[in-house]
């Protein structure tokens, strides 16, 4: 048995760290990702950090972004979504490992150690991202939160 490495889950997508979506494009994935109907995506919401991934053909098919906090005392990861004709191939994982490696930067710089996520239960994120990530309810069920050591 030999070990092969694992898939490109971008194969044949374009990633983009520099500009956010549009909030046309996104309340369209949203939807696709079955996010709750009213869902207000927060892309001009001064995000530190944004991650999109599109088709070849500009279809905006996953995204998520990090987020001050109000009062400065941590980041909030937000609105992670994956259309579902591109969800299992790790897309959403990868995405994940971005922005957490963009919050240690940036919070080995800033004295805060606290990356917030709030997870909805109905789609077990909680249990993953804690399996995942290492994230820990914070607050009730659907405050999550990953204590970041700038040295990791």
């Amino acid at each position: 048995m030999t070990d092969r490495p694992a898939a490109d889950p971008f194969a044949g997508l374009v990633v983009s760290t520099s500009i956010p979506p549009s909030y046309d494009d996104l309340a369209e994935l949203f939807a696709r990702a079955e996010f709750p109907p009213g869902y207000r995506a927060w892309p001009f919401r001064n995000p530190l950090f944004t991650v999109s991934v599109r088709t070849d053909e500009g279809r905006l098919v996953a995204y998520s972004s990090l987020h001050p906090m109000a009062g400065g005392a941590a980041l909030e990861w937000t609105d992670l979504a994956v259309d579902p004709g591109f969800q299992n191939r790790g897309i959403g994982t990868e995405l994940g490992q971005m922005v957490i490696r963009e919050a240690r930067r940036i919070l080995a710089t800033s004295g805060e150690r606290w990356l917030r996520l709030y997870a909805k239960p109905r789609r077990n994120l909680a249990d993953r991202y804690k399996r995942q990530y290492g994230f820990e309810t914070v607050d009730g069920d659907e405050l999550l939160g990953l204590k970041i050591y700038p040295h990791k």
